[in-house]
């Protein structure tokens, strides 16, 4: 960590402790040094107690820190009873006699990275390692009678004789030869290894070495036993060139000896996320049918074996599953949630995003019914249950609460821990308005607003435009550090779900495609007039910014209209064909573009926002981390570059060591930068605090402001 770092980090704890002396402070962007998170919660099979991953910031390593705690669900009582500073994953023997988790340590001069799997017994006792793969286990599972355990790793098995054709050889050279046009992938800091593989590996609890069932150029993920613990079920794409149309993984099973793969389970699309029936005779997992016509948005679905054909269970259920609400406040590691689990043999839990809420609801596979295990203004993130799904734990956000882990039995969720207390002790909060308005074209959308504690609707505030990115997300009923720090500066903040966004159907989400963006930003326009039409809101002292998706419509907002008096534009898209051809992924061009760019290179020019750049007269910032790969980081230089030619009021401002998601797991000191990157251009365009920070020359924002705003919201088109 650099020391400049540590040093700031260091004087923002010092203030931070200062701040939490009064009764009632401010949320700060500082504040995220004292949140504590609670992921993956896992109920033990007795339903006696709770195992969670929590999580806590390491302010001297500029690093997060994790342990395993377990809750007793009658009590509430907790304790830690792992004390390494990176361990993870906790999953309960199927007798509860133990607990397996992930353990990231020093390598002490051994030569194993990444994570490993220890056993820790119940009671009583050290936890035992059971793994030593040089490339490390990236998730796994026990076994029915809890003597195995399988588990993924990139660690290379022995080649067999028909993988000796396909493996690429290695060079002795420094250069990297690339074949595959997906070689970078965003977080992972490089270049990916193309004879670099996830496979299957199945170890005893007692036995030294591990031993690999699959093998050869494909990757596999999801394992899970099956109930007879003979063989293994696990998703994988099995194409040579899966970058080549939709995306298409598979259910296979395996024998835990090893041997040829079987294809289970196939749909015409993507299935991830395998569950077996208790009886065995039901296979179930998540996924969605492309259908006849492209779609840039295919809402998931919960498909099952039956009689060998693929029905869906929720075909005319129109919300998706999963949880789609975004946040920049979940646990930034650590935070896996179960996507489905059979109670019984045919009934299913899993969680569904409707209407910016995630709740969790039971599916029936034999009747068709469905019912809420957990509803309400919330988001479920995490959760698991016993085996008749009598007892359920999960871990709750809401918009005043990070995360607590809740417990539910016969249909009554309870309270099992107090983390706000820690992680939001004394900081004030607002709640936010739910509202719904009417767009351009009639139709409905949904949005929020989080106003300034002891709002006064006589008085005129500034407000900020936040938008979210996917664009196949939602916001929702999570907890939002962001808004709540522009909140508690005195902004009116307003959060919508346009055209795009999803938990709010299939046809909704899907309305963007080859219009991204386009009608959706006369959805955030007509926000802005809705709330505006209430009277609070100061018209020349309004701002918007978003990030990723969020930042390619902050940069075709100020291209249409000059209502804005700053923006911020936050790892953003402003060239699409440069996206194309410089991006981490590949698989948007069928769905999002009606071709490639080398074929009409028109349709990506007419959404390219740095197109229009000689209309922008709004103050830009551009935050960009150096490490994006998602959307590289020269994306800000290019609308930098132009509108600096053009001699109009910009800054950038680079990141180093991070990535697209620098918001929601980046470094700590990094993410409270960008924090205040933020808070200090509005505050310097929208809240007269003048500042000469960014090289503008800027002398009253009052100023600056009335040079650029005019009382039009209308496009400029």
């Amino acid at each position: 960590m650099h020391k400049l770092n540590r040093a700031i980090l260091m004087c923002i704890v010092a203030l931070a402790a200062t701040q939490r002396v009064s009764i009632a402070s401010e949320m700060r962007s500082a504040s995220l040094l004292g949140f504590v998170w609670a992921a993956d919660a896992r109920i033990a099979p007795h339903g006696g107690s709770v195992a969670f991953t929590r999580v806590h910031i390491d302010v001297e390593n500029d690093d997060y820190k994790s342990s395993i705690w377990v809750v007793d669900t009658k009590t509430a009582a907790s304790r830690p009873i792992t004390f390494g500073s990176h361990d993870t994953s906790p999953r309960w023997s199927p007798d509860g006699g133990q607990l397996a988790f992930l353990r990231r340590e020093n390598n002490n001069g051994e030569d194993h990275k990444g994570s490993q799997i220890f056993v820790l017994p119940m009671n009583g006792g050290e936890a035992r390692r059971i793994t030593r793969i040089s490339s490390g286990v990236q998730s796994f599972a026990w076994s029915p009678d809890g003597k195995q355990l399988v588990f993924t790793s990139k660690e290379s098995p022995p080649p067999t004789a028909s993988d000796l054709s396909s493996i690429k050889p290695k060079s002795e050279r420094k250069s990297v030869i690339i074949t595959d046009p997906e070689f970078k992938r965003d977080g992972a800091m490089g270049l990916i290894d193309p004879n670099e593989h996830t496979h299957l590996w199945v170890i005893g609890i007692d036995d030294a070495l591990p031993q690999p069932i699959t093998s050869g150029i494909f990757d596999e993920t999801n394992p899970v036993f099956a109930p007879d613990g003979r063989s293994v079920y696990f998703a994988s794409d099995r194409r040579a060139k899966p970058w080549l149309g939709h995306r298409d993984q598979n259910i296979f099973a395996v024998s835990t000896d090893g041997g040829p793969t079987r294809k289970i389970f196939d749909i015409n699309g993507p299935l991830h996320s395998p569950a077996v029936a208790p009886n065995g005779k039901t296979v179930a997992a998540l996924g969605y049918d492309v259908g006849v016509e492209t779609r840039s948005f295919n809402q998931t679905d919960l498909f099952f074996l039956r009689n060998g054909q693929a029905v869906n269970a929720t075909e005319h259920f129109d919300f998706t599953l999963g949880d789609d609400i975004g946040s920049d406040a979940l646990p930034p590691i650590g935070n896996i949630s179960t996507p489905i689990q059979f109670i019984g043999n045919d009934r299913l839990l899993t969680t569904v995003s409707k209407q910016g809420r995630c709740a969790l609801v039971e599916f029936n596979l034999r009747s068709g019914e469905r019912k809420d295990v957990l509803a309400g203004d919330f988001q479920v993130i995490a959760f698991s249950a016993n085996a008749d799904g009598s007892r359920v734990a999960a871990v709750i956000a809401s918009p005043s609460s990070i995360g607590e882990i809740y417990f539910i039995e016969n249909g009554q969720p309870k309270r099992l821990t107090d983390l706000k207390s820690q992680s939001l002790a004394n900081i004030r909060l607002t709640t936010p308005e739910s509202f719904w308005y009417k767009s351009h074209d009639n139709r409905t959308v949904h949005g929020w607003i989080l106003k300034p504690a002891n709002f006064d609707p006589t008085r005129k505030y500034p407000m900020i435009l936040e938008i979210h990115g996917g664009p196949h997300m939602a916001y929702g009923y999570g907890f939002y550090q962001e808004f709540h720090l522009l909140a508690a500066r005195g902004y009116v903040v307003v959060y919508v779900n346009p055209r795009g966004s999803t938990s709010y159907g299939q046809e909704f989400g899907n309305l963007i495609q080859y219009n991204y963006p386009g009608n959706d930003h006369l959805d955030l326009m007509a926000a802005v007039d809705e709330v505006v039409s209430r009277g609070y809101i100061d018209e020349s002292r309004m701002g918007i910014t978003g990030g990723s998706g969020g930042g390619l419509l902050t940069n075709w907002a100020i291209t249409r209209t000059d209502r804005f008096a700053a923006a911020i534009t936050q790892r953003c898209v402003s060239d699409w064909s440069m996206f194309y051809y410089t991006a981490d992924l590949t698989l948007f061009t069928p769905s999002w573009f009606l071709s490639r760019p080398f074929e009409d290179p028109g349709e990506y020019s007419q959404r390219s926002p740095i197109n229009y750049v000689k209309r922008i007269k709004t103050p830009l910032l551009i935050l960009h981390s150096e490490n994006d790969y998602r959307t590289p980081i020269s994306q800000g230089e290019a609308l930098f570059r132009a509108m600096i030619a053009l001699d109009k009021p910009v800054a950038m401002v680079r990141i180093p060591d991070s990535s697209h998601n620098l918001s929601r797991n980046g470094k700590p000191s990094l993410r409270i930068e960008r924090l205040q990157h933020i808070v200090d251009w509005f505050d310097m365009f929208l809240n007269d605090r003048p500042s000469d920070a960014y090289g503008l020359g800027i002398k009253t924002a009052a100023a600056k402001r009335s040079g650029v705003h005019s009382n039009s919201a209308r496009d400029t088109e």
